[in-house]
């Protein structure tokens, strides 16, 4: 167990190291088309000038070179130029849940569109279903109507610790961490998410806990405390509706 927490820790913080390469042509056409990178990937722009990012978190600038870091969409500019750069994964384990925190119950259950129905109470919508043979459980908890906190938990036998950790990596920032949890945000601070391994009835869980950033302050605290909070959060339903 300590062991897949380390590995696990790891992976999470540190970028991962591919690197791949689509170079622009000979054009020298001033407007850059929008373009399409995996994490890691990297673009060279085909026109002159300061080129910057405004979110190097998603995408970085060196020179004349993008490179996709996160998942994301971002703007490359160079005065009145721009381009807009998409930057897609390159390991996906399971949906990615709705984190569109405000919104409805109608509007999370458009999202989850495809899922067996879910378990729902006046404040809460729980999904399970089976991911790459392994079984993934979301919790959707509301608050006055309007999504408060989203829940995924799903068995270790999903992936490795490194490579969920490398998943993780793909999506969000790494802001500290313990022995026991890992907080995160993501790039573009909206939204801070707590991580740990966690065991129900014997069983190795993954369990990502996500909310609202409501206070940019808590992105850049040391005090893990914070996703604590999130993680001790009741599963509940969760380990209830199939994910024993």
């Amino acid at each position: 167990m300590e062991k897949i927490k380390k590995l696990f820790l790891l992976m999470v913080i540190l970028i991962p190291a591919i690197a791949f390469t689509a170079c622009g042509g000979d054009d020298d056409e001033p407007n850059v088309p929008n373009q399409t990178l995996s994490v890691g990937q990297s673009y060279t722009i085909p026109s002159d000038g300061t080129w910057v990012s405004d979110n190097d978190l998603i995408a970085s600038i060196d020179g004349k070179t993008v490179k996709g870091l996160r998942v994301g969409e971002v703007a490359i500019r160079n005065g009145g130029q721009s381009f807009n750069v998409t930057v897609n994964p390159t390991i996906t384990l399971f949906k990615d849940p709705c984190l569109d925190f405000g919104s409805s119950k109608a509007t999370v259950k458009g999202f989850m569109s495809g899922f067996p129905s879910p378990t729902e109470k006046e404040e809460s919508l729980t999904y399970a279903e089976v991911a790459n043979g392994t079984a993934v459980g979301y919790s959707y908890t509301f608050k006055n109507g309007k999504l408060d906190m989203t829940m995924v938990m799903a068995h270790n036998s999903i992936a490795s610790a490194e490579r969920f950790g490398e998943y993780l990596a793909q999506r969000y920032v790494a802001v500290g961490a313990n022995d026991d949890i890992i907080g995160m945000v993501s790039p573009d601070k909206k939204v801070i998410i707590a991580v740990a391994v966690k065991v129900y009835s014997g069983n190795i869980m993954y369990v990502i806990v996500y909310m609202p950033n409501d206070d940019d302050t808590k992105t850049r605290s040391t005090d893990i405390s914070i996703f604590e909070k999130m993680i001790n959060a009741t599963p509940g339903e969760l380990v209830k509706g199939g994910m024993k």
